[in-house]
């Protein structure tokens, strides 16, 4: 170890010599630095509160930008919304209109799609009762549509109308009801040579030109006893030209409640012929004629039957079709006016609430944008106060400039003797081996302790300093946050009331929204049962007049079977009375033996029909001379 000190004497005398000019130089170099740091934080503790106080500003002025370009926006959007609107309660107040037309034209056509349905069956109907009416009438009535009669104008019955509380009044009182009324004497002939000619039958023609001398007693009003109505002022008749022919048949025929009233007015100081409702009749001469159980009925009926061709049932038909997809049609355009009302009324509001939001926003952000742009006028004050002075700056960076390339320049020398030192030190490193290395190391490390706490006492009084600026930086900062922070809460507070306000408002619109829609709910239930209650009924009406028409029919059926019997009963009455008896000898002819509804009942009519056919047959084989015979009644007589 001795010899080594020996070796490396000159290079550690060198190395310490050149150490101790280090540690010299780096304390100079570390004043250097510490004055250098100085100077810079205390040009920029200078500059930072103008720094800061430009740092306000433009937070100011971007806060300022987005409150102005956000007012643009609501301003814009405001703009935009006052224009829908008034176009939303146009297009609103349009398809209200066109919504009320659409009911309309759906109540119209639905009253048109009844009556084209009542029509279609009253066509029908009359069709029916048409070919009910007997061969004679079918007959001529097909030469009409033929148009080779066309002057025939009809039943007389069919060609008018009257209540049914009077049908049974007019059907005893106006035999005529079943003549054919035609337009000439002309039509009447070519009429009789045509059902001669065919064999069909015969009937009684009235010729309305051969009326015109009853004209004047159609309009004619008179006054009846007990202000009884005529029978010819109940009839209702579609066409006035053949009115003459209804008086022609009718003539000044009144109507009684009863027998009783019928009587005192037929009997009264002038005699009229006059009918009851229920069928007994007095005649202009005093006779009375009535009673029985059955009466006559629907010779005439409630509604006028006009002749109606298939063709023209087709046409009709087919009409009832395209009214009844224009009726659907209909519907479907007011349920699109009605869905799209309900946007419109949405959206109405929807706009409206926006709208008022908006121009809440719009009030804030001008109030705001005012502020903004006083805080911005005062913070650009604060900016210009805080300017540093430009002489001062000029100062303190020739100040730092000159520190700092002091310090550079000791660097420089540190540096050049440090890379000597480790020169020297490498030398006897070498020399010294690895003893001197560990002793070197921790060497070393305590220089680098020692540059370390050197150069953290620098930094710790350069932050002292700094310290005790930014303390009263942050004092004046705090003071001036405390003011913001009471207009803030100033502004706050006025913005939560108007909060409440809009949220009591909201409350308010919401609650009649609900309650106007569950009105709207319940409405549209209610229009629905309605519908589906007016659909039944249409039903029910469509089967009662169905039923009603089979009725008639089955009716008429059964009047034409009841009239056809009396007919026939009045013929084999007739017959009856002109049967004798035959006395044989002496004995008187016994009486002819009637037949009562029993025994009938339990009469075989088909054995019957036989017996007569085999009498018959015999019949024709006898011949017996009765000269014999009445030879032989003489001679029993004498």
């Amino acid at each position: 170890m001795k010899s080594l000190k020996i070796e490396t004497k000159d290079l550690q005398e060198e190395k310490d010599k050149q150490e101790e000019q280090l540690l010299g130089m780096q304390k100079s170099v570390s004043e250097s630095k510490s004055q250098y740091n100085v100077a810079q934080s205390e040009l920029d503790i200078y500059l930072s509160n103008e720094q800061n106080e430009q740092s306000k500003l433009n937070e100011l002025q971007r806060n300022l930008t987005k409150a102005t370009n956000t007012l643009k926006d609501r301003q814009s959007q405001i703009k935009d919304m006052e224009q829908k609107i008034p176009t939303i309660q146009k297009n609103l107040e349009k398809s209200k209109k066109e919504l009320e037309q659409a009911t309309e034209l759906e109540k119209n056509s639905s009253e048109q799609l009844r009556n084209a349905r009542l029509k279609i069956e009253e066509m029908k109907m009359s069709m029916q009762s048409a070919k009910s009416k007997g061969r004679v009438l079918s007959a001529l009535m097909e030469q009409k549509r033929r148009g080779k009669l066309p002057g025939i104008l009809g039943r007389l019955g069919d060609l008018g109308a009257i209540d049914s509380k009077f049908d049974c009044a007019i059907s005893t009182a106006c035999g005529a009801l079943d003549n054919i009324l035609v337009d000439t004497i002309d039509t009447a002939r070519h009429c009789i040579e045509f059902l001669k000619a065919n064999n069909v039958g015969s009937t009684t023609f009235i010729c309305l030109d051969k009326m015109d001398k009853w004209k004047s007693y159609c309009n004619r009003k008179i006054t009846t006893p007990e202000s009884v109505p005529r029978l010819f002022d109940l009839v209702k008749i579609k066409d006035s030209t053949i009115a003459p022919a209804f008086y022609f048949a009718l003539r000044d025929t009144l109507v009684a409640k009863d027998l009783d009233q019928a009587t005192r007015i037929a009997y009264g100081k002038t005699r009229y012929k006059v009918v009851t409702l229920q069928g007994a009749l007095i005649d202009i001469s005093g006779t009375i004629s009535g009673g029985g159980n059955t009466v006559l009925k629907g010779r005439m009926g409630s509604s006028v039957i006009e002749e109606i061709d298939p063709k023209e049932l087709e046409k009709v038909e087919k009409a009832l079709v395209k009214l009844t997809d224009e009726t659907a049609n209909i519907r479907q355009k007011k349920n699109k006016l009605e869905s799209y009302i309900q946007e419109l009324e949405d959206s109405l509001k929807l706009n409206n609430i926006c709208l008022q939001k908006y121009s809440m926003e719009v009030k804030a952000l001008s109030e705001q944008e005012i502020t903004l742009t006083q805080q911005i006028v005062v913070q650009k004050e604060k900016v210009k106060s805080a300017a540093p002075d430009k002489a001062e700056v000029d100062n303190l960076q020739k100040k730092v400039e000159k520190l700092k390339s002091i310090y550079e320049k000791d660097a420089k020398v540190v540096s050049k003797i440090e890379k000597e030192v480790q020169r020297l030190h490498k030398e006897i490193m070498d020399i010294g081996g690895n003893k001197l290395k560990a002793v070197q190391a921790r060497v070393d490390a305590i220089s680098n302790n020692i540059d370390q706490v050197t150069g953290q006492i620098t930094k710790t009084t350069v932050g002292v300093t700094t310290s005790k600026r930014n303390l009263k930086k942050s004092q004046e900062k705090l003071e001036s946050l405390e003011k913001e922070k009471e207009e803030m809460a100033k502004k706050l507070e006025a913005l939560n009331n108007e909060f409440k306000d809009l949220e009591e408002k909201a409350k308010e619109v919401l609650s009649s929204h609900s309650e106007v829609k569950e009105k709207i709910e319940n409405h549209e239930k209610i229009l629905s049962d309605l519908k589906e209650k007016l659909g039944e009924i249409e039903k029910e009406e469509t089967a009662l007049s169905k039923e009603n028409i089979d009725l008639q029919h089955k009716l008429e059926k059964y009047e034409d079977v009841v009239k056809t019997n009396q007919v026939k009963m009045k013929h084999w009455k007739k017959q009856l009375s002109q049967l004798t008896l035959h006395a044989i000898g002496n004995k008187e002819p016994p009486p002819l033996e009637t037949v009562d509804a029993e025994e009938l009942a339990r009469t075989n009519v088909e054995e019957l029909k036989y017996e007569i056919t085999v009498l018959e047959e015999k019949l024709s084989k006898m011949k017996p001379n009765l000269t014999a015979i009445n030879e032989y009644r003489e001679k029993l007589f004498i």
